[in-house]
């Protein structure tokens, strides 16, 4: 994992996200430099998805700035 970039592993009890699901709606993927409600935005993040073999997605995260302390948020939806 390179410096500043997060990996996630999401996924749903019970069900397989499929080929046909809109990964970046559906993963609503936040995130902020404080740990405040209101700072979480998905603004100023690089998101790529991969779906794994098992029915999971891996998410990949990076904040732009490289920012020293950051936290993320998944609302799935």
């Amino acid at each position: 994992m390179a410096s500043g970039t997060f990996d996630l592993i999401v996924s749903i009890a019970g069900a397989e996200i499929g080929e046909g699901a809109r990964l970046a709606e559906t993963l609503g993927i936040e995130g902020a430099t404080e740990l405040d409600e209101s700072a979480f935005s998905p603004e100023g993040l690089t998101v790529s998805f991969e779906r794994t073999a098992d029915g999971k997605v891996k998410a990949t995260v990076t904040p732009e700035g490289s920012p020293t302390s950051f936290f993320l948020r998944v609302r799935v939806k």
